[in-house]
């Protein structure tokens, strides 16, 4: 394995003549392999493994998850992070079965850091986004026992990020199940 060419000023790294595992790098960036790839989910004891998997037919390609701490809370939010490694693009599927228009899944912008005590009151207050603006997906229109939405981040350039997920209520009714989903492929 070559240590290194340099091009300029920029170095030209870790590769391989003739193998097909090979990863060229230009400077820090990857031009050439495949980076590792991984996530995890952080639960926050507030959404747990789901067994309701919607319209989704081969259920073994993901893992499922469901809202639980606030099923009949009023003026709550129980919140879930996925931390990715390594993607240049991730998609994941949600949706929510809830009071329509009222109690649904937000997904905040990627690295989103705003505290939750920054959070509205009621999520669903003006427009249905956070006060920060800082909102990649709105479910406040998508309320449905099968039928997912996808959110796709693209361009995230590898590394770690944090994608925040909250099922919000607001102060009255409950209705159907009373939560919010997400799907993730394996």
């Amino acid at each position: 394995m070559a240590d290194c060419i340099k091009i300029g000023s920029t170095s030209i790294r870790d590769f391989k003549v003739g193998n097909s595992n090979c990863k060229i790098y230009l400077g820090d960036k990857l031009l050439f392999g495949q980076p590792s790839i991984s996530y995890t989910v952080d639960l926050e004891s507030q959404w747990e493994e789901s067994t309701s998997y919607g319209d989704i037919s081969d259920t073994s390609n993901y893992e499922f998850y469901q809202s639980y701490s606030n099923k009949g809370v009023q003026s709550s939010m129980a919140e879930m992070k996925i931390i990715i490694t390594g993607y240049d693009s991730f998609s994941f599927k949600v949706r929510s079965y809830a009071e329509a228009r009222y109690d649904f899944v937000t997904v905040l912008n990627i690295d989103d850091e705003s505290t939750r005590s920054s959070w509205p009151t009621n999520p669903t207050a003006g427009t249905g986004t956070w006060a920060s603006g800082y909102v990649k997906y709105n479910g406040k229109t998508a309320n449905s026992s099968s039928v997912w939405n996808t959110v796709t981040f693209d361009d995230l350039g590898g590394g770690e990020h944090t994608i925040r997920i909250v099922y919000g209520k607001d102060y009255s009714t409950n209705s159907n199940d009373d939560r919010g989903y997400v799907a993730i492929p394996k």
